[in-house]
């Protein structure tokens, strides 16, 4: 399903005016403001879609407040391009519709009339053999076009080219081979050839479009950091070859920053948002951006500006923001890391936050998003559905956040809040229509976890979210890793993983590799995983962490017996170990902590000072 996608343009330096004529002097610079617009409809449904016409305002309000001199839209449908021809009167535009179909060859360059006009305009099929026919090129299953349009700027006379495509999406698997790269590689091959023809080597040129550059693994689905994991399960359980291995591990993180999914760094950057000490955007724009550059300049000269005005840290951070990021929280779907910074931020700030508090914040707060692990959604989508301030605004809905707050922008939530809107519902969900009705994270306590353990049940098959089975006990990541790629566990199974909490790791290992473990082998959806550990954000299924009190503190997890019953009834935030008070006395009587794993060193001093996961870790000096 296509979203649409806006962003700077790209300037192909290598054909355009950047530089002059060797011995001509560069003419002056003029500031373009350029935007790439994929509208197509959230279905492919033509008839009335009540996605395009909750967003057809908001989508027209969102190109006035960016104001951009030319825009390059792709996929825009008969009725869509005849809605903003009706509104967007302030333009001009190129509308390109070569047939009778209403799908995804149809593009279109606006540009201000009161600044440009237009000297040419064409088009042509991106093809390998007869541009001016729709051929489906390269072997790609429908036919793809580039359109481009010559302007020239009324005050000084400049004129430059606007190229605008949409390229071939990554579709099903085909033999021979993955036809949509093909088709990608060639169709890019044919726009710069039709450049130098059309424009010249050295005219300015600006390209914009869908270029369809997500990857997707061989089954179809865009990849990630889980899909890696899980992919390497999916080996030793004999249902993924080697091959298929390499092609996620090679794509799953195809540039730089951030996995892409709702893992513990994107979680943590959307929730600095959502505290008021980042700027909006800080949690979604994607690394290779150029706004996330421009954010960062942003940041430093607000950072400059704050200073100016005394606003400090603590001004910000007060216990409403953390109840504010903690609900935000909970509607996002973040990691459950998030259980063990806010509290340890917080208690930097002076604040006390209450693991408690989280299931009292989570059952009136919906959640919204299932971004990876979750869903099939990413970073990607959430920013261009408008980030998490859309997210937030969401939530003003029925007051579930105070919006009276200062932020890190110098003014309170609401006035930050005022211009947003939630610009893809497909994303993030209407307040009305979420996810469900309580939020991503719950805290689950009982004999088991006297002070809690955290499970990201947005991510929770439903099968699992109430689960009974026996105990398969292990006493540290590595044998229990053996044992599951040694396919010795089985459906009803509960993995228990201990003696690697906070003092016991020490410092709290993630268990991504055993929980992607289970989900490869086939067993997500049968199997729960208990840990006094923690997890990755990529971690999904029945993986509950944090256990407190954790086993090298004496905790009950680790008086667990192989083949004891233990129910977990994550709806009702229960967790149980079906073993009678007595026998538990017994077996703490007789239970000898192991050795410490680390005896000298700085993890030794930590292991002695640290504090239970459901105090966030912190240090107790």
């Amino acid at each position: 399903m296509k979203r649409f996608l806006f962003s700077i343009a790209l300037l192909f330096t290598a054909l355009a005016g950047c530089s002059n004529h060797e011995g001509e002097s560069a003419a002056p610079k003029s500031e373009l403001n350029v935007m790439s617009y994929n509208i197509r409809y959230a279905n492919a449904s033509d008839k009335g879609d009540a996605a395009w016409d909750a967003r057809k305002e908001a989508s027209v309000t969102m190109i006035r407040d960016v104001k951009p001199d030319v825009i390059g839209m792709q996929e825009p449908r008969f009725s869509q391009a005849q809605y903003l021809i009706g509104e967007l009167t302030e333009y001009e535009h190129y509308y390109l519709a070569p047939d009778d179909k209403d799908s995804q060859h149809r593009n279109a360059v606006w540009w201000r009339k009161d600044r440009f006009e237009m000297l040419a305009q064409g088009y042509f099929f991106l093809n390998e053999k007869d541009i001016t026919q729709p051929i489906k090129g390269w072997g790609h299953n429908q036919f793809r076009t580039a359109l481009w349009v010559k302007l020239r700027e009324r005050s000084t006379g400049k004129e430059f080219f606007f190229f605008n495509t949409h390229l071939a999406h990554r579709a099903s698997p085909v033999e021979g081979g993955d036809i949509d790269q093909v088709a990608r590689t060639e169709s890019v091959k044919l726009i710069v050839e039709q450049m130098k023809q059309i424009a010249g080597r050295y005219a300015p040129i600006f390209v914009t479009g869908d270029m369809n550059a997500s990857y997707a693994a061989g089954d179809g689905r865009r990849t990630c950091l889980s899909h890696m994991f899980e992919a390497v399960g999916a080996y030793h359980a004999g249902t993924l070859d080697e091959a298929g291995v390499r092609e996620y591990e090679e794509n799953a993180c195809p540039s730089c920053g951030s996995c892409s999914g709702m893992y513990t760094a994107n979680s943590m950057n959307c929730l600095t948002e959502a505290i008021g000490m980042a700027l909006p955007g800080n949690g979604t724009i994607p690394a290779p951006l150029s706004a996330r550059r421009r954010l960062a300049k942003q940041a430093g000269m607000q950072i400059m500006e704050l200073i100016r005005r005394d606003i400090r840290p603590r001004d910000i951070m007060t216990p409403a923001a953390f109840h504010n990021a903690e609900t935000v929280d909970m509607a996002l779907g973040c990691s459950t890391n998030t259980m063990l910074h806010l509290p340890a931020i917080a208690h930097e700030a002076g604040v006390t936050i209450d693991l408690d508090e989280a299931n009292a914040i989570s059952a009136r707060t919906p959640n919204l998003c299932h971004l990876a692990p979750a869903g099939d959604t990413f970073m990607e989508d959430l920013e261009r559905a408008g980030g998490v301030y859309a997210v937030m605004k969401e939530l003003t809905k029925k007051d579930l956040l105070d919006t009276s707050l200062l932020t890190c922008t110098g003014k309170t939530v609401a006035e930050n809040l005022a211009p947003v809107q939630n610009l893809d519902p497909t994303v993030i969900r209407p307040l009305e229509n979420p996810y469900s009705q309580s939020g991503g994270i719950a805290v689950l306590k009982g004999n088991l976890a006297a002070d809690g353990c955290v499970v990201k049940q947005s991510a929770v098959a439903p099968e699992m979210m109430v689960h009974k089975g026996p105990a398969r006990v292990y006493n540290s990541e590595e044998e229990a890793i053996a044992d599951i790629y040694g396919k010795k566990i089985h459906p009803g199974d509960v993995v228990v993983i201990r003696y690697e909490g906070p003092k016991g790791g020490p410092g709290m290992r993630e268990m991504l590799n055993p929980t992607s473990a289970i989900c490869g082998m086939g067993l997500g959806e049968s199997v729960a995983l208990i840990t006094d550990g923690r997890f990755s954000g990529a971690t999904r299924g029945a993986s509950i962490g944090h256990v407190s009190p954790e086993a090298a503190a004496g905790g009950t997890i680790g008086l667990v017996e192989e083949g004891d019953l233990i129910s977990i009834d994550i709806p009702n935030c229960k967790i149980q170990l079906e073993v009678s008070d007595e026998e538990l006395a017994r077996r703490k009587a007789a239970w000898v902590c192991p050795e410490p794993k680390v005896k000298t060193g700085y993890l030794a001093r930590y292991a002695k000072m640290v504090t239970s996961a459901d105090k966030g870790a912190i240090l107790d000096f």
